[in-house]
């Protein structure tokens, strides 16, 4: 079983399986396909299908109005990225994921930059130099 990183025949013999493979009760059948895939597991294939190669997967960047509807439904307490994701046509729950951990991560890493030393020796140097000069 391989791991890391899909090849480009990877991605087409998988497309390929997923198209030629019966369907079960209108379900995909992993475990063939990952039979007859022999470098990954059926769970494999089933992730990489999924999240990256299923045609009705929306690949561009959120819209504006997405992010507004991710932010709304979290603001709700709805946490679960697969009940938001289910909310915007085309998006996957690692979509959703990974737009509210990067988001997260910047607010972050603005605070953590407000809150530096340097920002702090400035606020306080302003403010002595400004009580220096009403004296």
């Amino acid at each position: 079983m391989s791991k890391g990183p899909w090849s480009n025949d990877e991605d087409e013999l998988l497309k390929n399986l997923v198209e030629e493979t019966p369907k079960k009760q209108n379900q995909i059948h992993w475990v063939e396909i990952g039979r007859r895939m022999s470098s990954r597991t059926s769970k494999q294939c089933r992730e990489r299908y999924r999240h990256h190669l299923d045609p009705t997967i929306n690949q561009s960047s959120l819209s504006e109005e997405e992010k507004g509807l991710i932010w709304e439904c979290l603001t709700k307490g709805i946490t679960s990225h697969a009940t938001i994701a289910k909310l915007i046509p085309g998006r996957t729950p690692l979509q959703i994921k990974n737009y509210i951990y990067r988001e997260k991560a910047k607010e972050k890493a603005r605070i953590k930059a407000k809150m530096s030393l340097p920002n702090i020796c400035n606020v306080s140097a302003t403010r002595k130099l400004g009580n220096l000069r009403r004296n």
